[in-house]
């Protein structure tokens, strides 16, 4: 059974004919894609696919040039006032302790769910230290944390272990898939590692050419997934899909833009 139609806390994400220009560089064309409530999708493709930019658009850092992105709750309401983003930079504040980075925010802070959240990554005794003395993995845990505190409907995941040593990447890897099985958010990967893409996705997308090119499901148990042979061989389609498509396009000539229509859908607010 796919882990996404188990009971969800996460919400509904829709791109309908979303389209983003900068000038007259045309970076997303015409995105149709839909992410079910407590879904984790993974988004891969080459540098300067149109990957990131999805997030940015998500999370209200970029505009749409055209078309509609909706975030919604299981009852139909605009949803994306939950929507957090885990960049590939933890970005703390090194004057801050750990409990306050966490506890960052317009509100009050609630400490006391500070705690708890930080002991659910597992530095419930680091929480009076601050950023400078914590190796890069609990960094990247703390971050985790402050994107928790709020208890996200959606959570972006923009290279979140790219800056990671190999071991530590494995276990920030399966923090992420823990938090995630047990909030029930819904999850979007951004990721240049396909094996990483396939072993935490139930559906990866590659991104070329700013469109989506192709979907992979996954549908290989989580409890199966490490040492897979077929988990291996969804993450070698993707990987030759991709190759394929830089082929391809090697021999084409460039695309005129399309005209950048003017779009009145709102920005997501920010969940940083």
């Amino acid at each position: 059974m796919n882990n996404s139609s188990r009971t969800s806390g996460g919400a509904l994400v829709r791109f309908e004919r979303l389209e983003k220009s900068f000038g007259q560089r045309s970076v997303l064309r015409g995105i149709d894609l839909s992410i079910e409530p407590g879904q984790f999708v993974a988004v891969v493709g080459r540098s300067g696919s149109g990957k990131s930019t999805l997030l940015r658009l998500l999370c209200g850092l970029e505009q749409p040039s055209a078309g509609l992105l909706l975030v919604l709750d299981a009852s139909g309401a605009d949803a994306r006032s939950g929507v957090r983003v885990v960049f590939q930079e933890p970005r703390l504040l090194p004057w801050q302790s750990v409990l306050d980075n966490v506890c960052i925010g317009p509100q009050k802070p609630d400490r006391e769910r500070g705690l708890r959240v930080l002991d659910s990554v597992g530095l419930s005794d680091r929480v009076h230290e601050y950023p400078g003395v914590l190796s890069g993995g609990q960094r990247q845990r703390v971050a985790l944390a402050r994107a928790l505190m709020h208890q996200p409907s959606v959570m972006l995941l923009d290279e979140p272990f790219g800056a990671l040593d190999a071991l530590t990447r494995i276990e920030a890897q399966r923090l992420v898939e823990q938090l995630w099985l047990e909030h029930r958010f819904t999850a979007l990967l951004v990721t240049h590692d396909v094996s990483e893409a396939v072993l935490l996705a139930d559906r990866v997308l590659l991104i070329d050419q700013g469109r989506i090119a192709e979907q992979f499901e996954v549908n290989v148990p989580r409890a199966e997934r490490r040492g897979s042979a077929e988990l291996a061989k969804i993450a070698a389609s993707v990987l030759d899909r991709i190759f394929d498509a830089s082929s391809s396009n090697a021999f084409q000539t460039p695309e005129s833009v399309p005209p950048t229509l003017i779009s009145d859908t709102k920005a997501v607010p920010a969940g940083t």
